[in-house]
């Protein structure tokens, strides 16, 4: 690879613009590059270093960069900066406004949505990144993960306050169609109940449910 662009990917974390290549090397430079698969396209006018595992963070910046106040990040990709476990590894989500024409890529996918503004209380800023709100992040995410996994957001955010579980439930109101959304249902239900873990969520399916006349949590006046 030329040596002012490989200087220009190490400086810019192995992500740089369109515009910031051809600020230091010939168009040419920059297609046999990408036609010989040293740089590779994650966005329209927007590469990576093939041979470098680029930083989420790095390329969260540069889509948001390229959607120019158009997007925010969503799904699995505003739960981690939301800092709720999900996979380390898979593609940055983006959501905007159904009018919005912004082309995605398999490492950046585009989610419209119809009446999606990027203003509270449907976007905030977190970490310096717009992202969706919290529940609604937890919702959108659930058929993208599996088991453990899947469950695991929203088990945490309840359990760290983050949100209730009735939130969580009048947020998938918004969603009817959802793929799982009766195990989604089932698990908020257990939530909803006291349950702040999956032991807790074993033990109520396994022991709890299984004795009756018990009583779960029982209040007491002091």
């Amino acid at each position: 690879m030329n040596q002012a662009l490989r200087d220009l990917l190490r400086a810019s974390g192995g992500i740089i613009h369109h515009a910031d290549a051809l600020a230091v090397v010939p168009g040419h430079v920059l297609r046999w590059a990408l036609r010989s698969r040293r740089l590779r396209q994650v966005l329209p006018l927007v590469y990576v270093d093939a041979d470098l595992a680029v930083d989420s963070d790095v390329v969260a910046a540069a889509a948001l960069r390229y959607a120019a106040g158009r997007a925010a990040l969503s799904h699995t990709s505003a739960l981690r900066v939301w800092r709720l476990p999900v996979p380390l590894h898979g593609p940055l989500h983006l959501t905007v406004a159904a009018p919005v024409r912004l082309r995605g890529s398999p490492e950046v996918r585009v989610h419209r949505r119809n009446g999606f503004e990027l203003v509270p209380p449907q976007v905030v800023v977190r970490g310096g990144y717009p992202v969706t709100r919290l529940e609604t992040s937890i919702i959108e995410a659930w058929p993208l993960l599996d088991r453990d996994a899947q469950r695991a957001p929203a088990i945490r955010a309840v359990a760290e306050r983050l949100t209730t579980p009735g939130r969580l439930s009048a947020a998938l109101e918004d969603h009817p169609r959802l793929a799982g959304r009766r195990v989604l249902t089932g698990l908020l239900g257990k939530l909803a109940v006291g349950c702040r873990s999956e032991l807790e969520i074993w033990g109520y399916d396994q022991v709890f449910r299984t004795i009756p006349g018990l009583c779960w949590q029982h209040p007491v006046s002091l």
